[in-house]
């Protein structure tokens, strides 16, 4: 496979959005001290799966101002609840308004790159897949024509 101009994008998904969203959820629910637990390898595993897959299929993302109008979304939403924290709010109702919505956020985001490798890369790899294989009929038919 050869890279493209637009696998750039894939390529810095991978490498950065595991980390980055491993240290905005350390910092927005403040679970620094669960150094010697399960928690934070369990956490970092699952992002960084996540982040590796959107990495990797970042390729058929057609609409690419849809996906990052998500992640600056979804950054505001972690910055909101940042700022909530150090304001001393920690415990209101918009801070945990805002966690929903980054949280509804990131979900969406994810549907839709699943939803964009699907039908931009799946369904034409099938497409271009069975428009190689001939039918049953035709080749019953060229073997007794």
């Amino acid at each position: 496979m050869k890279f493209r101009k637009n696998d750039i994008l894939g390529i810095l998904l991978a490498a950065f959005a595991g980390p980055g969203l491993f240290l905005i959820i350390i910092s927005a629910y403040d679970l620094w001290d669960h150094r010697h637990t399960p928690l934070l390898g369990f956490l970092a595993t699952n992002l960084a799966i996540g982040g590796a897959l959107i990495g990797a299929f970042s390729r058929y993302i057609k609409n690419i101002y849809r996906f990052i109008s998500l992640i600056f979304i979804l950054l505001l939403c972690v910055f909101i609840v940042k700022i909530l924290q150090w304001s001393g709010n920690e415990e209101s109702n918009l801070k945990l308004l805002f966690i929903w919505i980054g949280l509804i956020d990131f979900l969406i985001l994810n549907v839709i790159v699943g939803w964009e490798f699907l039908s931009n890369g799946f369904v034409p790899a099938m497409d271009r897949k069975n428009e190689k294989i001939p039918s049953p009929d035709i080749a019953t038919e060229i073997n007794e024509g």
